[in-house]
């Protein structure tokens, strides 16, 4: 299996584009709920819960409810 050039720039779209909603998500939460002291005092394996619950979330919300496109799809004829 080969992948030609608009192939490797259509995933790469669709990668940078999860990762930036991820990241705008995840900090719209931590401004919101992430001054909650509580949130930061359980771990989990380590990591502050809030990290674990914001992840879910915002994994969760670009799931249910975004379509990530790119622009270099290619579209049969």
């Amino acid at each position: 299996m080969s992948l030609n050039k608009y192939e490797i720039l259509h995933h790469i779209s669709k990668l940078g584009t999860f990762m930036f909603l991820y990241g705008l998500i995840y900090v719209i939460q931590d401004l919101i709920f992430g001054k909650f002291q509580i949130l930061n005092d359980y771990l989990i394996k380590g990591l502050p819960i809030k990290f674990v619950m914001f992840s879910f979330v915002s994994i969760f919300i670009i799931a249910k409810f975004i379509k990530i496109g790119s622009p270099y799809k290619k579209t049969r004829s």
